[in-house]
Protein backbone atom coordinates (compact mmCIF):
# COMPACT_ATOMS: atom_id res chain seq x y z
CA UNK A 1 0.00 0.00 0.00
CA UNK A 2 0.83 3.81 -0.55
CA UNK A 3 0.99 6.48 2.09
CA UNK A 4 2.23 9.74 2.04
CA UNK A 5 3.99 8.50 -1.10
CA UNK A 6 5.67 5.61 0.43
CA UNK A 7 5.38 2.14 0.11
CA UNK A 8 4.27 0.02 2.62
CA UNK A 9 3.98 -3.88 2.60
CA UNK A 10 1.10 -5.41 4.27
CA UNK A 11 1.77 -8.69 5.32
CA UNK A 12 -0.60 -11.77 5.27
CA UNK A 13 0.19 -12.37 9.06
CA UNK A 14 -3.14 -11.58 11.32
CA UNK A 15 -2.06 -11.11 14.83
CA UNK A 16 -5.49 -11.70 15.82
CA UNK A 17 -6.08 -15.39 14.15
CA UNK A 18 -2.32 -16.20 15.40
CA UNK A 19 -2.22 -15.73 18.74
CA UNK A 20 -5.44 -17.07 19.88
CA UNK A 21 -6.98 -20.66 19.47
CA UNK A 22 -10.34 -22.88 20.56
CA UNK A 23 -8.41 -25.02 23.47
CA UNK A 24 -9.92 -28.34 24.25
CA UNK A 25 -10.70 -29.14 27.88
CA UNK A 26 -11.15 -32.74 28.78
CA UNK A 27 -12.15 -34.05 31.75
CA UNK A 28 -12.17 -38.11 32.52
CA UNK A 29 -13.30 -39.70 35.67
CA UNK A 30 -13.22 -43.47 37.36
CA UNK A 31 -14.75 -44.51 40.54
CA UNK A 32 -15.62 -47.37 42.15
CA UNK A 33 -16.42 -48.77 45.73
CA UNK A 34 -17.88 -51.82 47.28
CA UNK A 35 -17.22 -53.80 50.26
CA UNK A 36 -19.24 -55.97 52.95
CA UNK A 37 -20.97 -55.78 56.40
CA UNK A 38 -17.17 -54.70 57.80
CA UNK A 39 -14.94 -53.80 55.19
CA UNK A 40 -15.68 -51.48 52.70
CA UNK A 41 -13.22 -49.83 49.87
CA UNK A 42 -13.55 -46.61 47.62
CA UNK A 43 -11.54 -46.10 44.49
CA UNK A 44 -11.24 -42.82 41.92
CA UNK A 45 -9.40 -42.07 39.21
CA UNK A 46 -9.49 -38.56 37.45
CA UNK A 47 -8.09 -36.94 34.34
CA UNK A 48 -8.44 -33.00 33.17
CA UNK A 49 -6.56 -31.71 29.93
CA UNK A 50 -7.08 -27.94 29.54
CA UNK A 51 -5.21 -26.20 26.59
CA UNK A 52 -6.03 -22.81 27.18
CA UNK A 53 -6.40 -19.99 24.30
CA UNK A 54 -3.15 -19.09 24.02
CA UNK A 55 -0.27 -21.48 22.62
CA UNK A 56 2.44 -22.44 25.64
CA UNK A 57 -0.66 -21.96 28.19
CA UNK A 58 -2.62 -24.62 29.88
CA UNK A 59 -3.68 -27.04 32.79
CA UNK A 60 -3.46 -30.90 33.43
CA UNK A 61 -4.08 -32.62 36.54
CA UNK A 62 -3.93 -36.22 37.20
CA UNK A 63 -5.65 -37.58 40.62
CA UNK A 64 -6.08 -40.96 42.23
CA UNK A 65 -8.02 -41.49 45.59
CA UNK A 66 -8.18 -44.91 47.24
CA UNK A 67 -9.88 -45.10 50.70
CA UNK A 68 -10.73 -48.24 53.05
CA UNK A 69 -12.20 -48.73 56.61
CA UNK A 70 -12.46 -52.34 58.24
CA UNK A 71 -14.48 -53.05 61.31
CA UNK A 72 -12.28 -55.57 63.77
CA UNK A 73 -14.34 -57.32 66.11
CA UNK A 74 -17.38 -55.90 68.08
CA UNK A 75 -15.03 -53.10 69.08
CA UNK A 76 -12.42 -51.71 66.64
CA UNK A 77 -12.80 -50.04 63.50
CA UNK A 78 -9.53 -48.18 61.08
CA UNK A 79 -9.48 -46.71 58.15
CA UNK A 80 -6.80 -45.43 55.75
CA UNK A 81 -7.41 -42.36 53.11
CA UNK A 82 -4.98 -41.59 50.79
CA UNK A 83 -4.90 -39.51 47.79
CA UNK A 84 -2.08 -38.15 45.20
CA UNK A 85 -2.36 -35.36 42.74
CA UNK A 86 -0.06 -34.39 39.55
CA UNK A 87 -0.48 -30.94 38.24
CA UNK A 88 1.25 -29.47 35.32
CA UNK A 89 0.59 -25.24 34.71
CA UNK A 90 1.83 -23.47 31.52
CA UNK A 91 1.54 -19.67 31.56
CA UNK A 92 2.44 -17.09 28.58
CA UNK A 93 5.80 -15.65 29.27
CA UNK A 94 5.49 -12.54 28.13
CA UNK A 95 5.20 -9.11 29.86
CA UNK A 96 1.80 -8.19 31.97
CA UNK A 97 2.62 -4.36 31.48
CA UNK A 98 0.89 -1.55 29.37
CA UNK A 99 3.12 -2.01 26.24
CA UNK A 100 4.13 -3.91 23.11
CA UNK A 101 5.44 -6.63 24.74
CA UNK A 102 2.35 -7.68 26.25
CA UNK A 103 0.39 -10.31 24.05
CA UNK A 104 -2.98 -9.08 24.57
CA UNK A 105 -2.39 -5.45 23.65
CA UNK A 106 -0.03 -6.11 21.04
CA UNK A 107 -1.75 -8.70 19.17
CA UNK A 108 -4.93 -6.59 18.97
CA UNK A 109 -3.07 -2.84 18.48
CA UNK A 110 -0.02 -4.08 15.98
CA UNK A 111 -0.19 -2.33 12.62
CA UNK A 112 -0.86 -4.33 10.10
CA UNK A 113 2.07 -3.65 8.25
CA UNK A 114 4.53 -5.15 10.63
CA UNK A 115 4.75 -8.90 10.31
CA UNK A 116 5.22 -11.65 13.13
CA UNK A 117 7.39 -14.13 11.27
CA UNK A 118 10.66 -13.32 9.07
CA UNK A 119 10.24 -12.39 5.37
CA UNK A 120 12.85 -11.87 2.73
CA UNK A 121 12.49 -8.42 1.94
CA UNK A 122 12.98 -8.93 -1.76
CA UNK A 123 11.03 -11.43 -2.77
CA UNK A 124 8.15 -11.48 0.11
CA UNK A 125 8.99 -15.56 1.03
CA UNK A 126 8.61 -16.54 4.32
CA UNK A 127 12.11 -17.53 5.93
CA UNK A 128 12.51 -20.14 8.16
CA UNK A 129 15.90 -21.84 10.34
CA UNK A 130 18.19 -24.40 9.77
CA UNK A 131 16.22 -27.12 11.26
CA UNK A 132 12.99 -25.39 9.47
CA UNK A 133 11.44 -23.66 12.73
CA UNK A 134 10.01 -20.12 12.79
CA UNK A 135 11.67 -17.17 12.23
CA UNK A 136 10.32 -13.99 14.30
CA UNK A 137 10.21 -10.35 13.20
CA UNK A 138 11.34 -8.42 16.33
CA UNK A 139 11.61 -5.24 14.55
CA UNK A 140 15.28 -5.07 14.64
CA UNK A 141 15.15 -2.86 11.70
CA UNK A 142 14.29 0.34 13.61
CA UNK A 143 10.58 0.32 13.40
CA UNK A 144 8.70 2.93 15.30
CA UNK A 145 6.27 0.43 16.77
CA UNK A 146 7.52 -1.89 18.94
CA UNK A 147 11.48 -2.35 18.40
CA UNK A 148 13.46 -5.16 19.36
CA UNK A 149 9.56 -6.96 19.88
CA UNK A 150 7.30 -9.54 19.14
CA UNK A 151 4.86 -10.90 21.99
CA UNK A 152 4.24 -13.63 19.36
CA UNK A 153 7.33 -14.49 19.54
CA UNK A 154 8.23 -14.39 23.23
CA UNK A 155 5.35 -16.43 23.96
CA UNK A 156 6.69 -19.50 21.34
CA UNK A 157 10.47 -19.50 22.50
CA UNK A 158 9.89 -18.48 26.08
CA UNK A 159 8.93 -20.96 29.10
CA UNK A 160 6.97 -20.38 32.13
CA UNK A 161 5.64 -23.50 33.93
CA UNK A 162 4.88 -25.06 37.44
CA UNK A 163 4.59 -28.56 38.14
CA UNK A 164 3.66 -30.28 41.64
CA UNK A 165 3.05 -33.56 42.93
CA UNK A 166 1.06 -34.02 46.26
CA UNK A 167 0.00 -37.00 48.36
CA UNK A 168 -1.86 -36.94 51.17
CA UNK A 169 -2.76 -39.66 53.67
CA UNK A 170 -5.32 -39.75 56.42
CA UNK A 171 -5.67 -42.58 59.03
CA UNK A 172 -7.56 -43.42 62.15
CA UNK A 173 -8.40 -45.77 64.93
CA UNK A 174 -11.24 -46.20 67.12
CA UNK A 175 -11.53 -48.61 69.80
CA UNK A 176 -14.94 -48.77 72.19
CA UNK A 177 -13.51 -49.34 75.57
CA UNK A 178 -16.49 -49.00 77.05
CA UNK A 179 -19.90 -48.51 76.23
CA UNK A 180 -19.79 -44.82 76.78
CA UNK A 181 -15.72 -44.38 76.47
CA UNK A 182 -14.26 -44.43 73.11
CA UNK A 183 -10.61 -44.11 72.29
CA UNK A 184 -9.78 -42.32 69.01
CA UNK A 185 -5.94 -42.12 67.15
CA UNK A 186 -5.85 -39.93 64.11
CA UNK A 187 -3.24 -39.49 61.76
CA UNK A 188 -2.53 -37.25 58.80
CA UNK A 189 0.74 -37.30 56.59
CA UNK A 190 1.16 -34.88 53.67
CA UNK A 191 4.03 -34.60 50.94
CA UNK A 192 4.47 -32.01 48.51
CA UNK A 193 6.71 -31.35 46.08
CA UNK A 194 6.96 -28.50 43.68
CA UNK A 195 8.85 -27.41 39.94
CA UNK A 196 8.99 -24.21 38.81
CA UNK A 197 10.90 -23.38 35.15
CA UNK A 198 11.07 -20.38 33.80
CA UNK A 199 12.98 -19.21 30.75
CA UNK A 200 12.99 -16.07 28.51
CA UNK A 201 14.41 -15.69 25.24
CA UNK A 202 17.52 -13.81 24.53
CA UNK A 203 16.40 -13.43 20.94
CA UNK A 204 14.10 -10.36 21.52
CA UNK A 205 11.45 -8.88 23.45
CA UNK A 206 11.76 -8.48 27.13
CA UNK A 207 15.32 -10.10 28.03
CA UNK A 208 16.92 -9.20 24.77
CA UNK A 209 19.36 -6.49 26.85
CA UNK A 210 20.02 -8.81 29.32
CA UNK A 211 21.09 -11.82 26.75
CA UNK A 212 17.54 -13.71 28.38
CA UNK A 213 17.35 -14.87 31.80
CA UNK A 214 15.95 -18.27 33.48
CA UNK A 215 15.40 -19.43 36.99
CA UNK A 216 14.18 -23.13 38.19
CA UNK A 217 13.19 -23.44 41.56
CA UNK A 218 12.67 -27.02 43.38
CA UNK A 219 10.61 -27.53 46.83
CA UNK A 220 9.68 -30.13 49.13
CA UNK A 221 7.89 -29.84 52.17
CA UNK A 222 6.27 -32.47 54.82
CA UNK A 223 3.54 -31.69 57.32
CA UNK A 224 2.49 -34.37 60.31
CA UNK A 225 -0.31 -33.90 62.25
CA UNK A 226 -1.48 -36.96 64.80
CA UNK A 227 -3.87 -36.64 67.83
CA UNK A 228 -5.26 -39.37 70.48
CA UNK A 229 -8.38 -38.43 71.90
CA UNK A 230 -10.73 -40.29 74.75
CA UNK A 231 -14.49 -38.80 74.31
Amino acid sequence: INFKGEDFWVTPDNWIDEVYMNGIRQEYNVSASGGSDRTQGYLSVSYLDDEGYLPNSGFSRISVRGKVDQTIGKFIRAGINVAYSNTTMSQFNTSESNNYANIFLSSQNMPPIYPIYLYDKETGERKYGANGEDLFDWGEDGRPVAASTNAYGQLLTSKKKYISDNITTRGYLNINILEDLRFSANVAFDVFNGKYDYFTTPAGGDALVVNGRGEQQMDRYTALNANQLLT
